[in-house]
């Protein structure tokens, strides 16, 4: 993982389109390229006893990565509890455990396990800090990244459930310590997929700052960053893409980012984070009746899983914008009446958060409602 979590720190809530899929592309990063950091020294572990890494680490570090990609949560915790009892004094399986919590938290939209995310959180900085006391090169580098990607995952969590102030401040100190740990260590190449996604979110979204040069304009660097990663990395080659396909969603380039998003689906069919940019893209350049499709899909998966009504509530709002603007009328009308259904087991934050779409849908009900009864004979 890398200074992308600044990323969400800092730009999240000037983000042009919805800022829920803007985290949710942030936490995807910042759980896969914390697998994907640590390449370097896989490569050649087996060979060399003073690397940080073995071969059962590589194992089972790729083992949790399929179970993230898919949203398979339970079965990526439990592997990295086996991470755990196997290095007992490695930070590396309690950073993946509370990845993995955060990975669900975000995906459900509640706060479901705040203490046990924090205590595993502090127990990786602990563990980190031990562990790199006296240690140079290699594992002075690894040991930044697991103490970064520790206060990564407490910014996150902060913009999300918390302070965004915290968060700010967090996600700087983040950033320090992954730049020390390239201090150490500047040959790990799957770093540049959280550089990379860093350096063109924070130039594009400084808007008059960078026009008047207190940001430089990385935009080209960073997307330059993450082909390189996506060339050369070792394991953090599917976060680079998947960055790659948020900033064509900026860029309004829908089909670049059917295409990155259809590979990776193929490789991880169970998840549903590829199909958020995918549905962003298609709404964003007036492709209703692709969109309407994407959100389909997601809207059966949210319908499946009782209780993550902001989701539900979202994908149905998208699909009844759709419907309208292909002058679906009647489908439109069916999708409001659908939210309907659910509408006393909202939560109220939820309510809260998304009640503009709630009354859109309600009005327009209304609406139609007065438009049949003025038309009757």
């Amino acid at each position: 993982m890398s200074s992308h979590c600044l990323a969400i720190v800092i730009l999240a809530r000037l983000f042009s389109f919805h800022a829920v899929t803007l985290q949710r592309f942030a936490l995807f990063l910042a759980t896969f390229s914390l697998l994907s950091t640590l390449s370097k020294t896989i490569r050649s572990s087996d060979n060399d006893s003073s690397h940080y890494l073995d071969s059962t680490r590589i194992e089972i570090i790729n083992e949790i990565q399929g179970h993230l990609f898919n949203e398979q949560y339970r079965s990526a915790d439990s592997v990295a509890q086996r991470l755990i009892t196997i290095y007992p004094k490695d930070p590396a399986g309690y950073c993946f455990r509370a990845a993995t919590l955060l990975n669900e938290m975000f995906d459900c939209e509640e706060n479901l396990y705040a203490d046990r995310f924090k205590a595993l959180n502090d127990s990786v900085e602990t563990l980190a800090k031990q562990m790199k006391k006296g240690a140079t090169g290699e594992r002075a580098a690894w040991m930044c990244l697991w103490i970064g990607h520790a206060k990564a995952h407490r910014a996150l969590w902060e913009s999300k459930f918390g302070s965004s102030p915290r968060a700010a401040r967090l996600g700087l100190l983040a950033g320090g310590e992954y730049r020390e740990g390239l201090s150490f260590d500047s040959t790990a190449v799957d770093i540049y997929a959280g550089l990379g996604a860093f350096h063109y979110w924070k130039s594009e979204k400084a808007g008059l700052l960078r026009m008047i040069r207190i940001f430089n304009d990385d935009r080209e660097k960073g997307i330059a960053q993450l082909y390189r990663a996506v060339r050369e990395a070792t394991l953090s080659r599917s976060a680079a893409r998947h960055a790659l396909a948020w900033i064509y969603v900026n860029e309004e380039q829908p089909d670049s980012v059917l295409v990155i998003c259809n590979e990776l689906r193929t490789q991880y069919p169970l998840g549903k984070v590829f199909l958020w940019p995918m549905a962003t893209a298609t709404l964003k350049s007036g492709r209703y009746d692709e969109a309407l499709s994407v959100f389909s899909q997601l809207q059966s998966r949210f319908y499946s899983e009782p209780g993550n009504y902001f989701n539900l509530i979202e994908c149905d709002y998208q699909m009844f914008r759709c419907q309208s603007a292909l002058g679906q009328e009647d489908d439109a009308e069916i999708t409001a009446l659908r939210v309907s259904t659910y509408d006393r087991r909202i939560p109220e934050k939820t309510r809260t958060r998304q009640g503009g779409k709630l009354r859109e849908m309600t009005r327009y009900l209304s609406e139609r409602s007065s438009s049949v009864t003025a038309g009757a004979p």
